[in-house]
């Protein structure tokens, strides 16, 4: 909640040095001092104060628990999915319980939350308090399945900043499309997790137009089509993590950073254990790739990485690795 004073949208109030909490004007509440963003749920935090609302694209409920919704982070309502509108200094906060998908399912993969275009606004906190915020503020991960965040933001283009995922289990499909199409997205969410599973990260951040960072990729175990798409299209990115997996599985890496025109660099490929189209148009159409892109002399030699699939760029491929 904010006040206005000589036309001045006022966020916080201080009295002789110190913070007021609540200020009341003949027995009414006109200003009280916002929640923290970081706490036991997921906080949307419009960055110019201006209001918004938040739906799921289907205006239902399709998590198999429960979420609530709030404007202060002290009353909670249960959430149906249809419209909800944040505080009029742009705060929503959700969390959730007994969830184990957020918000898609294998039968409804396309449910995705819609925030109100033209507006910027940050998600902070720890994603996980969706699924069961008890469990987080325990110290635990709560159990995530398949699908668990599949295209949750896809399209949200007035989101600014991602929560966080530190989610060490994955499961198959869970981040895949999370923030595809994001365009105002800038910088990415740690992603800890060393062993993958079946396109985890699938198509996480394609079309995310003003990323200008990827997150560290520690993982040395790999599933199928778990980086595909990772990265197609982010054409602010300039530079890729380090890959550091020796063993490469089918379709692991395909595509991923297709149409990234302002990469300028390639990582290592020290993999000498490789799957059918492991590199598959890894490196297609990145105009800015210059440079030699060191390779390990992995097997069968059939899947290498070949000159088709860094077409369009001017790299050259070297196996010296």
């Amino acid at each position: 909640m904010s006040i206005t004073i000589n036309g001045v949208g006022v966020v916080k109030v201080y009295c002789n040095g110190a913070d007021v909490t609540s200020v009341y004007l003949d027995g009414v509440l006109v200003y009280s001092e916002a929640p923290p963003a970081q706490g036991p749920y997921l906080s949307f935090i419009e960055r110019n104060h201006e209001p918004f609302t938040l739906s799921t694209s289907g205006q239902r409920k399709s998590w198999d628990g429960a979420l609530y919704y709030s404007t202060d982070a002290v009353s909670w309502t249960e959430w149906d999915g249809t419209e909800v509108s944040s505080s009029n200094d742009g705060r929503l906060y959700l969390r959730g319980a007994n969830n184990t998908y957020i918000p898609a399912t294998a039968a409804n993969k396309y449910q995705k939350f819609v925030l109100s275009s033209g507006k910027q606004i940050d998600c902070i906190g720890n994603a996980e308090n969706l699924l069961d915020y008890a469990t987080v503020q325990s110290g635990r991960h709560p159990q995530m399945a398949q699908f668990g965040y599949y295209y949750m933001f896809n399209g949200c283009t007035s989101l600014t900043s991602a929560p966080t995922l530190p989610a060490t289990t994955l499961a198959n499909y869970c981040y895949a499309n999370m923030f595809n199409g994001c365009t105002s997205l800038v910088s990415a969410p740690v992603l800890p997790a060393t062993t993958l599973t079946q396109s985890c990260y699938q198509q996480m951040f394609q079309g995310c137009t003003s990323l200008v960072s990827a997150p560290t990729l520690p993982a040395t175990t790999l599933a199928n089509y778990c980086y595909a798409n990772m990265f197609n299209g982010c054409t602010s990115l300039t530079s890729a993590p380090v890959l550091p997996a020796t063993t490469l599985t089918t379709y692991g890496y395909a595509s991923m950073f297709n149409g990234c025109t302002g990469l300028a660099s390639a990582p290592a490929l020290p993999a000498t254990t490789l799957k059918s189209n492991c590199y598959n148009s890894m490196f297609v159409n990145c105009t800015s790739l210059t440079g030699i892109i060191h390779c390990a002399r992995g097997t069968p030699s059939s899947y290498r990485l070949t000159a088709a699939d860094i077409t369009g760029s001017s790299a050259t491929i070297a196996f010296d690795l």
